[in-house]
């Protein structure tokens, strides 16, 4: 009960275990470099490494912290935590003698990244101890990082410790999200970590884990924008004729590009695919669309092409899955653009005012308020771009299908419902 082990105690663990730790060498060394690499990243929390480059949160911001998680104590609470913390009565506590206390304590604060993280943030001297001194915010970091571990931890869908590029734009909505992520993902492995997480908000100063109120309004619109964006998950959708099928999308036909044949799709997909994974990321995807069909890179679009080509539902697409992705990648473009001479608030969501204007184009045959309804299948009172494209795919509707033949007649509905001044969107559709 030191709170640290000898030698002795380790191999006597493995022998009683009776690990094979040790009795391969390959292995052995996996494992060594596997932990080496855990202790570089655990390394970024380092103070003195860190807090002249502003990537730990500073005493005099930390002290703004606002939580109904605890009652954070006041000098003499803390000067009696500290005392019975410090059991050898040596002016300084360790990480063992802090997680004991933190358990008995503070058991829903008592998550061990974030307790690693604010106890190295008090570690001001990086010996490995806290004394009185550096103690004196120690909770405040603790309740602060349980924060960000509870934000990381929603964004962090496959659970293994480490958040796709996707998320990134939660962390800051009004950056470029490659950028963003660039600068998160220190490294370049494509992936970013808690640690990454919590160095790239502590450098920028961001405000995110230091007001919960806020925190929680963040969280909730990721997790509804989540919601939405699972409406083209193709394992969930396709049974449903939720989203077009591969063999009514082979038929679509368009002037805007040019599909490759089997041949140039190998290569473009093995030059997209840099790992030889044989799978493609939807970061990936997004980055060869820019360079290769300028024209054709929304963000909306893409995302939703991806799902449709993403059967398999895990967030790859394989060889098979990217056979008809150009042609999703064209109708749906055909359907943004509808919808967006639709909506003319141009704020991805179409009100029922809008949409009683333009309601024929959609389908002339229903009335315009049973449409609307029937289409925002949440009953929010606006309509996203995926129930928009939803209600086409489960009505069988041929809009968007042919980018030439339908715009004739599609304009013609469209001048007849919306006022004069809109004429120019026909070059939209």
């Amino acid at each position: 009960g030191s709170g640290r082990f000898l030698f002795n105690d380790f191999y006597n663990y493995l022998a009683i275990t009776k690990s094979e730790i040790g009795l391969d060498d390959e292995k052995l060394e996996e494992q060594m470099k596997k932990y080496s690499d855990k202790k570089k990243a655990g390394q970024k929390f380092t103070a003195r490494d860190y807090r002249s480059m502003n990537k730990i949160v500073r005493p005099d911001d930390i002290s703004k912290l606002k939580t109904s998680k605890i009652e954070l104590p006041d000098e003499g609470r803390r000067e009696k935590i500290f005392r019975e913390t410090d059991n050898n009565d040596s002016g300084r506590i360790s990480l063992a003698g802090i997680d004991k206390t933190v358990l008995i304590l503070y058991p829903d604060l008592y998550k061990k990244p974030a307790l690693l993280a604010a106890y190295k943030c008090c570690d001001t001297h990086s010996n490995g101890l806290i004394d009185r001194k550096e103690f004196e915010f120690f909770f405040h970091y603790l309740v602060y990082y349980n924060n960000l571990w509870s934000f990381f931890s929603m964004i962090d869908e496959e659970g293994d410790g480490r958040v796709n590029w996707d998320a990134a734009k939660i962390v800051n909505s009004s950056k470029d999200q490659y950028n963003l992520f660039d600068a998160i993902d220190e490294d370049g492995s494509g992936r970013f970590l808690f640690d990454d997480f919590c160095n790239y908000l502590a450098a920028t100063k961001s405000e995110i884990g230091l007001d919960e109120e806020k925190l929680e309004e963040q969280m909730k619109k990721y997790s509804d924008e989540k919601k939405a964006a699972k409406k083209f998950t193709a394992s969930d959708y396709q049974s449903e004729n939720k989203i077009i099928r591969p063999s009514d999308i082979s038929m679509f036909q368009t002037s805007k590009m040019k599909f490759p044949e089997e041949g140039e799709r190998e290569k473009i997909f093995r030059d997209m695919d840099s790992n030889g994974s044989g799978k493609l990321t939807l970061l990936e995807i997004e980055k060869t669309v820019l360079d290769v069909y300028p024209n054709l890179h929304n963000k909306q679009v893409i995302s939703v092409a991806y799902g449709s080509c993403n059967t398999s539902a895990d967030g790859f697409i394989d060889q098979e899955g990217f056979e008809f992705f150009f042609h999703y990648l064209a109708y749906y473009d055909n359907l943004w653009s509808l919808f967006s001479a639709i909506n003319e608030e141009g704020d991805g969501q179409i009100t029922r005012d809008e949409f009683m204007k333009a309601s024929k184009l959609v389908d002339s045959d229903k009335d315009s308020n049973n449409l609307f309804d029937e289409i925002d299948v949440n009953k929010s009172g606006k309509l996203l771009f995926n129930d928009f494209c939803n209600y086409l795919a489960t009505s069988n509707s041929r809009i968007g299908m042919n980018d030439e033949n339908k715009s004739e007649e599609q304009n013609k509905n469209f001048l007849m419902t919306v006022k004069p001044e809109r004429g120019s969107l026909i070059s939209l559709l």
